[in-house]
């Protein structure tokens, strides 16, 4: 540019003779633009990344059959698996029945009315119950995932001990 910065161009060319004469044809395409939706596509994908991932809350998508879609850093974390562990895979098929009996009753809801739901939950883990605050809602608009729910849940757990004292 003739301020000195410099515009990215997919240059193609092609020689060829007709005759006894040699041209040169060829096109150029500004990338300019492609370059900058590709850069706000990366920032929106770290950005999202850092909201999910930089939280103490577990969240978690689940697809029509209970099957884990995505799961983030906290999820892992407080079930001590590996991503690659859960993707896929229901609550039961990872847990167990005990566990699950606790957090499907309130997907099966968020399912069959495809409305967001509140509750508190109580989830065993390592041999304690955890009380959990949790949000679940059904995913809506976003291809490949139809019929999917999201939850986020925050620990309680303290809370709810500090209020049994009191009382």
């Amino acid at each position: 540019h003739k301020d000195g910065h410099m515009i990215p161009y997919y240059v193609t060319a092609k020689q060829f003779e007709r005759g006894d004469e040699h041209f040169i044809v060829g096109s150029c395409i500004n990338l300019s633009d492609i370059k900058e939706a590709k850069f706000e596509l990366q920032q929106n994908r770290q950005l999202m990344d850092a909201i999910i991932n930089q939280t103490n809350a577990i969240i978690y998508v689940k697809d029509e059959k209970g099957r884990l879609r995505l799961v983030n850093a906290s999820y892992l974390d407080l079930l001590n698996v590996n991503r690659n562990e859960v993707i896929g895979k229901t609550d039961r098929e990872l847990f167990g029945d005990e566990f699950a009996s606790y957090v499907e009753p309130a997907d099966q809801k968020v399912r069959e009315t495809g409305e967001t739901t509140e509750i508190e939950e109580g989830i065993p883990i390592e041999g304690e119950i955890r009380h959990y605050h949790t949000i679940k809602y059904p995913l809506e608009g976003v291809p490949g995932f139809e019929n999917s729910m999201c939850g986020i849940s925050t620990e309680i757990t303290e809370k709810k001990k500090v209020l049994q004292q009191l009382k």
